[in-house]
């Protein structure tokens, strides 16, 4: 792996932990999202039930695009490498 032979690089790190940070949380609100539709896929619903989908919802999309700026931003910086 790569990786291995930038071991001591702190700015290398960093980006592959982010990046590897990205693919778990990209991973993780599939499987969220997945069941949230489920949930909602029923034709007797509680309002409840849909306030807090859409506060779920809302806060997924919250830690997105904290995300995309943190992988925009490692991208950028592997583009000024090359």
């Amino acid at each position: 792996m790569l990786l291995s032979h930038f071991s001591n690089n702190a700015k290398l790190l960093g980006i592959t932990a982010t990046l590897t940070n990205a693919l778990f949380l990209v991973s993780n609100f599939r499987k969220r999202i997945a069941f949230i539709v489920t949930r909602l896929d029923t034709a007797d619903i509680a309002d409840e039930t849909i306030q807090e989908a859409g506060e779920d919802l809302s806060e997924f999309l919250g830690r997105i695009l904290e995300s995309k700026i943190s992988v925009d931003q490692a991208v950028g910086i592997l583009e000024d490498l090359v």
